[in-house]
């Protein structure tokens, strides 16, 4: 999968998307990385996400195209919280599954386990942009096209 990514994807640097990754790096550096984990972007379609992962001991951040062509388009806040978000999986060892294998195979069990994840990154991701939390979550809820539609105040009921 790494292969692929880096095969298929493009890798952000200082000169490559450098407002995004200059963003990026600066959450990074906040919440505490000694070193900043490698991210690219690869080409998804329609489709708003984004994922970490660990690979032999390597941290990896992948967002979709469909998140940096916000970011040029909107602003970087909510774009900001879903990195934060990310960024906060890997803090919290949230990759470690091989250490709850026999807890996930249970239905209750395991997805609580990766509900409570998610809203621990979605701490993360609220603390470290806090003008795009609610966005940053309705954006990977709907696409970006119909996300701006979406009544803030319904969304929290």
């Amino acid at each position: 999968m790494i292969e692929g990514i880096k095969g298929n994807g493009i890798k952000l640097s200082n000169k490559q998307f450098s407002e995004v990754y200059e963003a990026y790096k600066q959450l990074a550096k906040q919440m505490g990385f000694e070193k900043v984990p490698e991210i690219y972007v690869i080409e998804s379609g329609r489709l708003l996400n984004a994922f970490a992962m660990r690979f032999i001991g390597r941290d990896f951040v992948v967002i979709y195209s469909g998140i940096l062509e916000l970011a040029y388009k909107e602003g970087l806040d909510e774009v900001k919280f879903i990195l934060a978000h990310e960024l906060g999986h890997l803090k919290a060892n949230h990759l470690k599954h091989r250490l709850i294998q026999f807890g996930l195979m249970l239905p209750f069990l395991g997805q609580a386990y990766l509900r409570a994840c998610e809203y621990t990154a979605d701490r993360y991701g609220a603390y470290f942009s806090p003008n795009g939390a609610l966005k940053g979550l309705i954006l990977l809820a709907e696409d970006k096209g119909l996300y701006r539609n979406v009544v803030l105040e319904e969304f929290l009921k």
